[in-house]
């Protein structure tokens, strides 16, 4: 019995562990690419507003993937 809980301590530890680290090895660069591709759209608007108009489509489809993905954890 004392060992199950050793191992149902050491299981939590651990899952803790792997919560904390993934926003950081998932959500950051992710969320860096965004900012990358926003910078991106705001300097061609009087270039190119049709490349502006569409990165900034997929900076927001690619936004709410990743929310949604951030839901599913």
């Amino acid at each position: 019995m004392q060992r199950a809980r050793e191992q149902l301590v050491v299981a939590r530890e651990e899952e803790r562990r792997r919560i904390r680290r993934d926003p950081h090895d998932s959500l950051g660069p992710a969320l860096g690419g965004r900012a990358l591709t926003i910078d991106t759209a705001g300097a061609l608007p009087r270039a190119d507003p049709a490349a502006a108009d569409q990165l900034l489509c997929e900076a927001k489809a690619q936004s709410q993937e990743t929310l949604a993905e951030i839901k599913r954890r």
